[in-house]
């Protein structure tokens, strides 16, 4: 039995016939078994859910290789101290939900391509 106040949750969507990753969905959520405590109260108060992070993966396939295809990210972020203030005055929320979101649109699989793109661009020193 987990004694965390923050327990870790997530599935796996795994395809049948090679066991490849196709989804993947990975939270952290306050723990229901603590909801009594007075940390819980505030988690919850404060953030306005039980969720505390989020992570979505999907994968495609291309070429019988698997590939990511779109990856969100949620977490909630602290807002400046101003806005803390004015916010603590109005309500108990003070943080804000972040929300990112990656597309991936295109995925170059030709070695001379992947070549010629990376030559293309002056990376600087620091990637040398």
């Amino acid at each position: 039995m987990p004694k965390s106040l923050i327990i870790p949750v997530g599935k796996l969507f795994i395809r049948a016939r090679d066991f490849a990753i196709i989804r993947m969905n990975y939270n952290y959520i306050l723990n229901p078994k603590k909801s009594n405590s007075t940390d819980y109260q505030i988690f919850s108060k404060v953030m306005g859910s039980g969720i505390i992070f989020t992570i979505d993966a999907i994968y495609q396939e291309i070429n019988e290789n698997i590939y990511l295809s779109y990856l969100k990210t949620q977490h909630y972020t602290s807002t400046s101290r101003d806005d803390r203030v004015k916010r603590s005055e109005e309500s108990d929320r003070v943080y804000n939900l972040m929300t990112r979101e990656f597309l991936v649109n295109e995925v170059v699989t030709d070695n001379s391509s992947v070549d010629s793109l990376i030559n293309k661009f002056d990376w600087g020193i620091e990637l040398s």
